[in-house]
């Protein structure tokens, strides 16, 4: 982004145009930019036509420097999409100030700090998750996958403010999930809190989970589900295929690169009882 530091001003030149982005079709114009013009859509989601694309450019160009140890193109490409946050956050952050120092008054963070709360709560149930599946053998079959959704993964959830007494989030389903993997977390999440609880063998200090609840009208409600994109590289099975097909273009789809495997999700009866 042509920045020596966290603080330095954007280069106008590394953020496109909102107008560009908007006539952008990737199926027609193919890679939104290249290495030497690189920019990115800072107002759009990292799952965005644009910021997808923005994302191999950058993964490939990583890639043919070849100055690190890392090869792995998917990976590469996943933690530019995580970057991005960092970028945006970043550039609204600089916005702000340079609007504030105009108009001589106070930047209110407020907002800035919610959605770094999520992020946290996205970090921490992954952590958990993972955490809990390899305390057990059964389980840890299952840590691969786990790692590879990784933290953009996780259900984001917002803090419910309607009960005074009990605090309490309102999670925002991944819709592109498949039942059989949605089952797996449930059971991890259950699982975690038996192992805390006076029962299990965790330890009973320190902070529970959080109390989650799915909104009556998520199924129905556009604003109660999560827009970002599918995460990348998983199996098949790991997928609702028909959302897929319903809500994703071919090239978003052709960009998950879904491995072809067969995925057993299963539990023993062992953990189960």
């Amino acid at each position: 982004m042509k920045r020596e530091h966290r603080h330095a001003p954007f280069d106008p030149h590394t953020i496109a145009r909102p107008a560009i982005v908007r006539g952008y079709d990737r199926d027609k114009d193919g890679e939104c930019c290249t290495p030497a013009s690189f920019c990115v859509d800072i107002q759009g989601t990292p799952g965005s036509p644009w910021n997808a694309s923005a994302a191999n450019v950058f993964a490939d160009d990583f890639l043919y420097l070849n100055q690190y140890d890392c090869a792995d193109r998917d990976a590469v490409a996943r933690m530019f999409r995580r970057h991005l946050h960092t970028i945006q956050t970043q550039y609204k952050r600089w916005c702000a100030e340079v609007e504030a120092a105009r108009q001589g008054i106070v930047v209110d963070r407020s907002q800035e700090d919610r959605a770094h709360a999520r992020r946290q709560r996205r970090y921490n149930t992954f952590q958990r998750r993972l955490r809990i599946t390899l305390r057990y053998e059964e389980t840890r079959r299952h840590a691969p996958l786990i790692r590879a959704i990784g933290p953009d993964g996780m259900s984001s959830d917002e803090e419910d403010f309607s009960n005074t007494v009990i605090k309490r989030y309102a999670q925002i389903p991944k819709l592109w999930r498949h039942v059989n993997l949605t089952d797996l977390f449930r059971f991890l999440d259950a699982l975690h809190r038996w192992w805390r609880s006076s029962v299990g063998q965790g330890p009973s200090h320190g902070q529970f989970p959080r109390n989650r609840f799915l909104p009556p009208d998520s199924e129905n409600a556009a604003t109660n589900v999560s827009t970002r994109l599918p995460v990348q590289g998983l199996p098949a099975g790991a997928y609702d295929m028909e959302w897929l097909e319903k809500n994703l273009t071919a090239t978003q789809r052709q960009d998950l690169r879904i491995q072809q495997v067969a995925y057993d999700f299963s539990i023993p009866q062992s953990l189960q009882e």
